[in-house]
């Protein structure tokens, strides 16, 4: 929580700097300069060359070993990319027309914005980060692939209707900013980090061998599937929908919650066939259930803990009552005497 506070201040501070400073970043010679156009691009090995302004929209390959400036205000936009094996960094708008393959290597660092409306394959272990100030939308779904990382500082959003967000075994997310899966599942297998927003329009599905660690925020509309290793939570997680079939929290066999001391579990219904540990607070409005033969101790330390506050509130309620009812015997036996 405090990581994405961080976040937000930092953003109203980098917006008050203004467009100079990434245009700083961004220090083009005539030698290195890609014309605006649809031209034919290459990059090879020990390269660095910069697109400053205009659109362009022509052929472009990118070797090991080579990296691309692409200057705020800049739009490019390629028709073709091949060969994707070396370094962008963006500053202004970076939007392939065609769907391309990354290579073992390659590196995207956004600090502007990075549009996918076509597919993004992986051909190896890539690096994707999205600074601060960096947007990254998504009108197709995407899958990271195995080895692959995405460091997400800003906002990734998944706008299209119905897109996923997934990764696969061995690849990492940490997400630092917000993540967002507008209309889709989230799907992480790997690695997922979380220290800001994370929220998924319909379901999160954890998949087997995934690790997730939660210190902020988790929000999904249709529930979650827990079928992966550990799920350490230490910050809030909601399955915000109203309706119990679909709002519902299911842990499968071998799957793990461990729920710190401040951390909070909500929704409507809750299945709990893998094992759940530590403290917290667990609220369910509608139905708690156990698969398994075993309950561990902290499920019911928290089941007896409400169960208590349940029957203290009835007590108290009840104590109200009587209290009311006394005086109210007293204020009418001293209406007999007086009469």
């Amino acid at each position: 929580m405090k990581s994405f506070l961080l976040q937000s201040l930092f953003i109203l501070f980098t917006i008050s700097l203004g467009s100079t400073t990434l245009q700083a970043q961004c220090d083009c010679t005539p030698e290195n300069t890609i014309s605006a156009g649809n031209g034919n691009v290459d990059i090879t090995n020990g390269q660095t060359k910069c697109f400053k302004a205009g659109t362009f929209t022509g052929n472009f390959n990118l070797y090991a070993g080579g990296k691309l400036f692409i200057c705020a205000g800049a739009n490019f936009k390629p028709g073709n990319i091949n060969n994707f094996a070396g370094e962008i960094v963006n500053y202004g708008t970076l939007q392939p027309s065609q769907s391309f393959s990354f290579s073992t290597g390659a590196k995207i660092d956004n600090f502007g914005r990075f549009v996918l409306n076509k597919s993004l394959n992986f051909n190896g272990a890539v690096t994707i980060i999205n600074e601060w100030e960096g947007r990254f939308f998504l009108n197709v779904d995407f899958n990271l692939n195995q080895g692959s990382t995405l460091n997400n500082y800003g906002i990734v959003m998944s706008k299209g209707s119905g897109h996923n967000i997934s990764t696969n075994n061995n690849s990492t997310i940490n997400n630092y900013g917000v993540l967002r899966v507008q209309d889709g599942n989230f799907n992480p297998q790997g690695t997922f980090l979380n220290e800001g927003m994370a929220y998924a329009g319909k379901q999160v599905n954890i998949n087997s061998g995934t690790n997730v660690i939660n210190n902020c925020r988790i929000v999904f509309a249709k529930g979650m599937n827990h079928n992966g290793n550990n799920f350490e939570n230490n910050g809030f997680v909601w399955s915000a929908g109203e309706d119990g079939n679909s709002s519902h929290i299911q842990l499968n066999g071998g799957s793990k919650i461990v729920n710190g001391p401040l951390a909070q579990i909500r929704g409507v219904r809750f299945t709990n066939g893998g094992t759940v540990n530590g403290s917290g607070e667990f609220y369910m409005t509608e139905q708690t259930k156990q698969q398994t033969l075993t309950v561990s101790w902290t499920m019911k330390k928290q089941e007896m803990l409400l169960e208590a506050k349940l029957k203290a509130d009835a007590d108290k309620k009840k104590a109200i009552l009587d209290e009311l009812k006394a005086q109210e015997n007293h204020k009418r036996a001293i209406e007999l005497k007086m009469l």
